[in-house]
Formats: C-alpha cells, structure tokens, sequence
C-alpha cells in the first residue's frame, strides 16, 4: 500500500512540475507564426493603425522568445511608418501613421527569433548520431499584406 501511495505523489509530482510540457515541446513542432487580421483599410486624413504579433506554436513559454520584426519589401502608405516595440514583455510591430494618398500597398513582414534558431542549431548537433530526429523547429515567419487607403 505504501508502494502505491509513493508511486501516485511521484506520478502527480511529475505531472504538475512542469516536466510534461517539456517532453511535449521535445516531441512535438516548435513553429515561430506572425498573428494579426489583414490590415483595415484606412481613409487618408484619418490615423491608421495596423498591429502584428508573433507566438511560438506548442509551446507554453512563448512569452519567453525576443522576436524581431523586420520590414522586407514593399511600400507602406505615405504618412505612415513601420515600428517594433514592446509592450508588458511582448514583442509587437505595427503600421502607423495619417496617410497622404489613396492606393493600395503591399509590403512583406519578416519575424525570426535568434534563441529560436540557437534552439534548432542546437537540437540538430545532438542529432547529427541519432538515427531518428526530432530538428522540426521553424524559428522564422513571413507575411504578405496589402493595405488598402480610401479618399
């Protein structure tokens, strides 16, 4: 009876650790995604604010990951800008501004996380012996927008 009980607290000591979540992250796709609608259309004259965000897939600590947007190509609408902040720990990027012109403007979104790469560089130099691999973690983004200024 003493068996059992030890085997159940170690059962549950185990299950409420922590421990879980890593061996899941271990077996399962650690993929870096942008979040964020397709951008509003916005009037010119009018303040226009489009905001992207990033996540890190099957895994809890995504909060834990620096992520850096970068603009890759594109135009963005006159008057308006491209930023990266941070906001309670997270990292963010967004279009805003007042446009000057009407138009449409399509631009490229870029988001990768440097620990994120470490992670994978790391997982596949232990896998170089292995017969079977775990390497399936995708530590970067892209998105396409295009957005859309009435008169």
């Amino acid at each position: 009876m003493k068996q059992a009980r030890f085997l159940i607290l170690v059962l549950v000591t185990f299950l409420t650790s922590g421990c879980i979540d890593e061996i899941i992250d271990a077996h399962s796709r650690n993929k870096l995604v942008i979040w964020g609608e397709q951008p509003p259309e916005g009037k010119v004259g009018e303040p226009y604010v489009f905001r992207l965000g990033a996540r890190v897939e099957n895994t809890p600590f995504d909060d834990s990951y620096d992520f850096i947007f970068t603009f890759e190509d594109g135009t963005l609408p006159p008057g308006t800008e491209f930023r990266r902040y941070k906001e309670e720990g997270v990292d963010y990027s967004e279009v805003v501004g007042v446009p000057t012109e009407a138009g449409s403007y399509t631009f490229a979104v870029n988001v990768h996380s440097d620990k994120l790469e470490r992670e994978k560089d790391a997982e596949q130099e232990e896998e170089k012996d292995d017969d079977f691999s775990l390497t399936n973690t995708v530590y970067r983004d892209e998105g396409l927008y295009t957005i859309y200024i009435v008169e």
